[in-house]
C-alpha cells in the first residue's frame, strides 16, 4: 500500500493499523455505557401501524427503525415480522430490542459496500457521538475510564466476556440508546453513498505523514508517557500505573487529533478501513500492532 520507512521510529505500517483499529475501539468504547438523553427526541417521526414501535417507543430506538424502513424495506420487513412473531410468544421489551440490533446482520456486506462510497461528514458524526460520551465518563470519573476495570475480561470465557458486554447494551439502557443511535448514522451514511457517492482514493504519502504526527501526538498524552516508566517499576507498580491509564482522556485525545486531519486524509482514512474490514484484514492490522 505505501513504503515501509520509518519517521522518528514509528512503523509507516504501524501507524496505520493503530489508527484503523484506535477508530473502530473508540467507536466501541464510545457508545458502550455514555449517558445519554437520546430518548428525548424523534418523537414527531411518523411510524404507522408497527407493532414493533409500540413496545419500543424511545426516540432513539424510534428513529433507527424509522431510518432502516427507508433505507432497507426488506429489513425492516423482516424485522417487523420477527417483532410480531415474538410478541405472541410472550417475548418483552429485552428480547425485541435484540431482534432489533441484529436486524441488520444480513444486509452488512452490501452495507460496507455502500460505506466505502460515504461522505466523510458520516465518520465525523460518529467520532462526535462518542467524544460527546466520553466526555461525560471522564467528568463523572466512571470506572470505565480506568484501564483496570477491564481486566474483568482477563480470565472469561469469550462467551462470558460477550454476556458482560451485551450486558450493557440491554434496553432501555444507555448503551442501547446510544448503540441505536449510532446504527441511524450508518444507516444515513449507507442511503447517502447511494444517492450521492464520493470517491476518497488510496492513503497517499502526505496522509501517511500526517498520521505519523498523529501518533507522535497520541506519544505526548500522560497516559501514555506513563508507559515508558514501567519497565523501571515493579510488577505491583507497574500494575497500578496501567490500571490507572486514563482510557477515555486518551480516546479523546486521538479523537481530536483525528478530527484535526485534513479532510481528504479523513475521508481516505475512512474508506481504506473500510476496505480493510471489508477484506476481512483487520486481523493482519491487529498482529502488525502485537508485533511492535
Amino acid at each position: 500500500m505505501y513504503n515501509n520507512q520509518q519517521s522518528g521510529g514509528i512503523s509507516s505500517n504501524l501507524v496505520f493499523g493503530l489508527i484503523i483499529v484506535a477508530v473502530m475501539a473508540i467507536i466501541f468504547i464510545g457508545i458502550l455505557i455514555m449517558p445519554s438523553n437520546s430518548g428525548k427526541s424523534g418523537s414527531k417521526i411518523q411510524v404507522g401501524d408497527s407493532v414493533l414501535l409500540s413496545e419500543l417507543d424511545d426516540g432513539a430506538t424510534r428513529k433507527y427503525i424509522v431510518t432502516l424502513n427507508r433505507v432497507s424495506p426488506r429489513a425492516g420487513k423482516r424485522l417487523e415480522a420477527k417483532a410480531i412473531k415474538a410478541i405472541a410468544n410472550g417475548d418483552g421489551k429485552a428480547d425485541l430490542a435484540i431482534l432489533a440490533m441484529e436486524a441488520m446482520d444480513d444486509e452488512l456486506p452490501a452495507y460496507l459496500s455502500s460505506l466505502k462510497k460515504a461522505d466523510v461528514k458520516h465518520f465525523d458524526a460518529m467520532l462526535q457521538l462518542s467524544e460527546r460520551g466520553l466526555g461525560q465518563l471522564r467528568r463523572s470519573n466512571s470506572k470505565w475510564c480506568k484501564a483496570g476495570h477491564y481486566e474483568r475480561f482477563e480470565n472469561l470465557s469469550p462467551a462470558a466476556a460477550e454476556e458482560l458486554v451485551k450486558g450493557a447494551f440491554t434496553y432501555p439502557s444507555a448503551g442501547f440508546a446510544w448503540g441505536a443511535e449510532l446504527n441511524t448514522i450508518f444507516l444515513e451514511a449507507v442511503e447517502d453513498a447511494k444517492s450521492n457517492p464520493k470517491s476518497y482514493g488510496k492513503l497517499q504519502s502526505s496522509d501517511e505523514r500526517a498520521l505519523q504526527a498523529l501518533a507522535m501526538k497520541l506519544m505526548t498524552h500522560p497516559s501514555v508517557k506513563n508507559l515508558s516508566k514501567i519497565k523501571a517499576r515493579n510488577r505491583q507498580e507497574a500494575k497500578r500505573i496501567m490500571g490507572n491509564m486514563d482510557i477515555c482522556g486518551l480516546a479523546m485525545t486521538g479523537i481530536d487529533a483525528v478530527q484535526g486531519l485534513p479532510k481528504q486524509t479523513r475521508g481516505r482514512l475512512w474508506a481504506t478501513g473500510l476496505k480493510e474490514i471489508d477484506g476481512n484484514n483487520l486481523e493482519r492490522q491487529l498482529r502488525k500492532l502485537s508485533a511492535f
